[in-house]
């Protein structure tokens, strides 16, 4: 997956939707004008979906959505071979081992 994909499908597992946004365009309205826009509890999102693969916190925000179960999967997918991977794992491999727990990882 690139990581843009990656990033996707992490906002849209966490509640962000894409819509197609009509207005127009300048002072005098003069030009409508279409763009893709993404929101989240109803709410436009001015500043776009969040950097899962290189922002820890917004990648504990999406961590909080696992279940308990899903945690316990999660984490088997960080540690590798101790705890001290887990403790240091970076926001790039949190998000892959999130989209392999919920199963929208493709290789």
């Amino acid at each position: 997956m690139t990581p843009e994909q990656q990033n996707r499908a992490i906002a849209e597992w966490c509640g962000y939707k894409q819509i197609l946004f009509h207005g127009r365009d300048g002072e005098n309205f003069s030009e409508n004008f279409q763009e893709w826009r993404w929101y989240k509890n109803d709410l436009w999102m001015t500043e776009g979906i969040p950097d899962y693969l290189n922002d820890l916190n917004a990648m504990h925000e999406a961590e909080n959505l696992l279940t308990e179960y899903q945690q316990k999967t999660y984490w088997c997918h960080i540690s590798t071979t101790s705890t001290w991977t887990v403790c240091h794992a970076d926001a790039r491999k949190r998000a892959e081992a999130l989209l392999k727990t919920i199963g929208k990882w493709k290789d």
